[in-house]
């Protein structure tokens, strides 16, 4: 059959039908036992949606519920996105299993140093424990070490020291910031203390050296009579004749009286700073005696304060804080690569973290490296120095969370044009990968600042970001790095008081405003 002739058998047909429900009688036809009904015409060409009965039945609280819960969703997708994707993201720990196993004293003996240091902790069978006693003979170890057995990082990883940050205002929390002349005068660690000390309390610059060394832009200091000022990094004759460092590894010899004078700044851009109402020398004899505390607490808040100390004694610094609250301190260490906590004599260190509440260690280094650093070889071995390192502290204070901050991109004159350091983005790579391996967090400064080549761009920033040296920042530039970084951390903080359920989060009204918002980056979140 030709098309024409189907199309006009189909018109036909239509035309008969409309036909029969135009004139068909509204009650039907009753053939005897047989009742006839036909659709009218009105009845075919309309239709309805019938509501659906399950969604008829919810409640408004209900159908605020779902959208509640769609909106959590989003914003743990946004989150996730974040974590995988943003350049401002942090690397966090891979997780790990912990394995426990046996072994007899021997063997552990001759395992390899990379294996040993494995091992998270070390016992020995106990005589007094049935349990070892039935399944183990004296010479046998349990060994308890991490094993990596997944690629998925551990983003809950900081929660710990959120919760020691949501508590500060009843117990102080202390924050270790050390690194390289990235950190000279106080730069980016101010960001951070600012923002901390205002988010959860606190005020104070934190640690200050006994003997001033490099002025800082928070506090001024003077020292009366200048006392010999030593450090565990930089150049031989920088170094004391012993290991006693301390904890900011310097120590500064006092022989007699001396007088230091601390006066906190008054710029606008560090208020907190400003506030401190408890003063702690760090100190011991000569004779070896190990660290003693010296503590002094006022009434009222104060920003100036003269410290004397009676000598002789080995100063290793002084805490202008306050009894709660948050404490941010700043630890430059000019060419140093990070690689000296683990020469400190112990019993100097030590009583530091068991008397401080200790919850967050910056280390941020590398970039004194990088110049030197030429094969792939030396970039693993660099990576695992800062392994041995990352343990150190690990070991010293197992409540602290670890962040390492990798080294900054920085540029050399390469055919003639200021570029990349050749090996810089591989050596960022590898950073993050043993940092995150052996339990510590990573921020990929380069990736933050806009990757390869973007030094020379802040170095043509106006305001200029960074020095005419393409390795350091200005003040401007130190300041846009703190930022960033606070800006991830609270992004973690958020996501971790939305799993605990303490934020809550608002519907957008419906207004003319939200009616062109549809991403979830602008639903307002609420603390309560």
């Amino acid at each position: 059959m030709k098309l024409f002739k189907t199309l006009i058998f189909i018109f036909s047909l239509l035309t008969l039908l409309a036909g029969i429900s135009i004139f068909f009688p509204k009650d039907g036809l009753r053939l005897g036992f047989v009742h006839l009904t036909f659709p009218g015409l009105r009845e075919v060409l309309s239709f309805k949606i019938e509501d659906d009965p399950k969604e008829a039945e919810l409640s408004p609280e209900e159908i605020q519920r779902l959208e509640m819960e769609a909106l959590k969703q989003a914003q743990d997708s946004t989150f996730l996105d974040f974590c995988m994707n943003s350049p401002i993201r942090i690397s966090m720990p891979l997780k790990h299993q912990c394995i426990v196993d046996t072994m007899t004293i021997e063997q552990y003996i001759e395992l390899s140093d990379s294996v040993k240091d494995l091992c998270d902790s070390i016992k020995m069978i106990i005589d007094s424990t049935a349990y070892f006693k039935r399944h183990a003979s004296p010479d046998t170890l349990w060994i308890s070490y991490r094993d990596s057995i997944t690629q998925e990082h551990d983003l809950t990883y900081f929660d710990d020291l959120f919760e020691a940050l949501d508590s500060a205002c009843y117990h102080h929390v202390r924050i270790l910031h050390y690194g390289d002349s990235q950190l000279e005068e106080d730069r980016i660690t101010s960001g951070l203390r600012e923002h901390f000390q205002e988010q959860f309390g606190g005020g104070g610059p934190g640690w200050m050296p006994a003997q001033r060394w490099i002025s800082k832009l928070t506090c001024y200091q003077s020292t009366s009579p200048e006392l010999p000022y030593y450090v565990a990094y930089g150049t031989t004759t920088m170094h004391a004749r012993h290991n006693g460092y301390g904890p900011m590894a310097t120590v500064a010899q006092a022989y007699g009286n001396v007088r230091i004078y601390f006066s906190a700044t008054k710029s606008d851009k560090f208020p907190h700073v400003r506030d401190f109402d408890r003063v702690t020398v760090l100190r011991n004899n000569p004779d070896g005696s190990g660290l003693q505390y010296r503590v002094q607490e006022f009434d009222s808040v104060r920003s100036k304060v003269t410290v004397t100390v009676n000598g002789p004694a080995n100063i290793y610094g002084i805490l202008l804080d306050q009894k709660t609250g948050v404490s941010v301190d700043n630890v430059p260490m000019r060419g140093s690569s990070g690689n000296i906590f683990t020469r400190i004599t112990r019993n100097t260190i030590e009583p530091f973290f068991e008397h401080e509440n200790v919850r967050l260690i910056i280390l941020q280094y590398g970039g004194n490296s990088v110049p030197g650093l030429r094969t792939e070889k030396s970039l693993h071995d660099f990576c695992k120095e800062i392994q041995r390192q990352i343990r150190f502290f690990q070991r010293l204070e197992p409540d602290a969370k670890i962040l390492y901050i990798g080294p900054s991109d920085m540029s050399t004159r390469i055919a003639g044009e200021m570029r990349t350091y050749t090996l810089l983005p591989r050596f960022v790579e590898l950073l993050d990968q043993y940092v995150t391996e052996c339990g510590a967090s990573f921020w990929n400064l380069f990736e933050a600042m806009g990757g390869q080549g973007s030094m020379v761009r802040w170095v043509a920033a106006r305001p200029q970001l960074a020095g005419e040296d393409y390795i350091h920042f200005t003040h401007k530039g130190a300041e846009h790095v703190s930022d960033l970084l606070y800006e991830t951390i609270d992004t973690y903080y958020k996501n971790y008081k939305l799993r605990r359920g303490d934020i809550t989060l608002e519907l957008p009204t419906a207004n003319e405003d939200s009616l062109n918002n549809d991403t979830i980056d602008d639903y307002p979140v609420v603390l309560h």
